[in-house]
């Protein structure tokens, strides 16, 4: 009598990570940053700036640079730098889709 065993279940790959360029963040909004990364570590401001910072504790810092549009009175990501202790596109990469992992978890 053979022993039948159900056909195994193809592997599923895991879904890709997350990936945003610095680029992206230029013209964000506030609340569409918080949208993708959450509150920030940091959030300063001053009377025609405002600076938000995230960071993973570990190697990596996203400081976004907000200036108030003429006329409109709305915040916007005018610059957007990332502070690894790698270096290169790479690792600025990676710094950038660890805080999305971790604004995606919660």
């Amino acid at each position: 009598q053979a022993n039948l065993q159900p056909p195994a279940a193809p592997e599923v790959p895991p879904p890709p990570l997350p990936t945003m360029e610095l680029a992206e963040f230029i013209g964000l909004s506030p609340f569409e940053v918080a949208e993708v990364l959450g509150d920030p570590d940091l959030d300063r401001k001053e009377p025609t700036a405002q600076v938000l910072q995230y960071g993973n504790g570990q190697d990596c810092v996203l400081h976004l640079f907000l200036y108030q549009s003429l006329g409109a009175g709305l915040f916007r990501v005018e610059h957007a730098e990332v502070l690894p202790k790698g270096v290169g596109p790479s690792a600025e990469a990676d710094c950038i889709t660890a805080l999305l992992v971790r604004a995606a978890a919660g």
